[in-house]
């Protein structure tokens, strides 16, 4: 038989959710995916068993988003912040039991990499629940970064390709933590970055089981990046880099220009500029290792000095190698200084890894020009997509 608090919480969730319908614009899936969030956070409120209605009025918070902000990324940025406050709560306060613990798991792998719904391959993200869920429970104790260690593992377990979504399992062998957190740690820093990110976050949080000191720290960030969900993707697969991404100058000039090997461009500078910086990234060259030549590009001054620069993969990458079907398959890093531009939305979100290069000072500059490396492979390509002359 149904209690008045279940009852309330019932009523509260479909209210809250046809409210959310009618008021959240479509024009992105994580808007129209806000009924689905609120549910998944009444559910989470009602496992909490305390403080219901400061619950329920947190909750609610996520219908003024979309009334009062009309900028995408600082509507959705509040609906992050909102529900990773109301997600946090809930697990700081729900009874320590299994039940409470496996049903706030499934909310938070839902609300990280379930939206957006269409993106969803069912069979493989019930394997990374599972995986998930088999991490929480041999975890030594009932706390909240039993949790969080459940959810980071499922945050960044690839589904593509198969064979990698078995890697909660191997997190979650409980005999030989010390020597896997070991392991993991050496090979996160001789591996390549798409293998590198499982490997630092495996090794963290089998480490976290044994260490009490500093939690709180890590339950802080790990809020943090939770309020990152519409863009769990980019959490996923390009922290920390996202972190220190720089949006284009204004000042960028368009160019999109794609080089084959050994093609080249020139473009002209405008009158009185001393130093520019380009814009660039490869094309079919995510297996291409940190350091392979790309190209180069030659700075001619109008006194005759020319500035060469290579351009090698480390300072640009393969546009779109953090997309999650090519991921794991990747060798590039990400550039050292990425441009935020940021695709999609939810775990299907990317990084578009676009280099930005300044060029130093020089006497006038003329013209610039661009040459392909003569070894790339067919059909691989160097992008040029803007330059900003100084």
């Amino acid at each position: 038989m149904l209690s008045r608090s279940n009852v309330e919480w019932l009523a509260f969730a479909i209210v809250s959710a046809i409210a959310a319908h009618f008021v959240a614009p479509s024009s992105t899936p994580i808007d129209r995916a806000l009924p689905f969030v609120i549910v998944l956070l009444s559910i989470c409120g009602f496992m909490a068993q305390r403080w219901p209605e400061a619950m329920q009025i947190a909750i609610v918070l996520l219908l003024l988003p979309p009334i009062f902000l009309t900028a995408e990324h600082a509507r959705l940025l509040a609906y992050g912040v909102i529900a990773a406050a109301v997600f946090a709560l809930a697990v700081a306060v729900a009874p320590r039991m299994t039940g409470a613990y496996v049903t706030l798991t499934v909310a938070g792998v839902a609300l990280l990499r379930w939206i957006p719904f269409s993106e969803v391959i069912v069979w493989r993200e019930a394997l990374v629940l599972v995986g998930a869920l088999v991490v929480l429970l041999v975890y030594r104790d009932r706390t909240p970064m039993a949790i969080v260690v459940a959810l980071a593992i499922a945050l960044i377990t690839p589904i593509f390709p198969a064979r990698v979504m078995f890697f909660p399992l191997v997190v979650s062998i409980p005999v030989i933590r010390i020597p896997l957190a070991i392991a993991f740690a050496a090979a996160a820093y001789f591996a390549r970055y798409s293998i590198a990110v499982l490997c630092a976050v495996a090794a963290i949080t089998l480490a976290l089981s044994f260490l009490r000191r500093g939690r709180f720290a890590v339950y802080a960030c790990g809020i943090a990046l939770l309020a990152m969900w519409p863009w769990s993707g980019i959490v996923a697969r390009a922290f920390p880099k996202f972190l220190i991404a720089s949006p284009p100058p204004e000042t960028n000039r368009p160019v999109w220009v794609a080089l084959e090997r050994g093609q080249s461009v020139s473009i002209d500078a405008p009158d009185r500029k001393h130093a520019v910086g380009i814009t660039a990234s490869g094309a079919n060259a995510a297996r291409f290792r940190k350091g392979t030549l790309m190209g180069t590009v030659e700075v001619v001054g109008r006194t005759g000095r020319i500035v060469r620069k290579e351009i090698r993969i480390g300072d640009i990458a393969d546009f779109g190698f953090m997309r999650r079907e090519h991921f794991f398959a990747s060798r590039n890093p990400p550039p050292v200084h990425p441009i935020n531009d940021v695709i999609g939305y939810g775990q299907s979100a990317w990084l578009h890894t676009a280099g930005w290069m300044v060029i130093g000072s020089i006497d006038e500059i003329a013209s610039l020009r661009f040459t392909a490396a003569r070894d790339l492979p067919p059909g691989a390509r160097l992008q040029i997509e803007a330059v900003d002359f100084e």
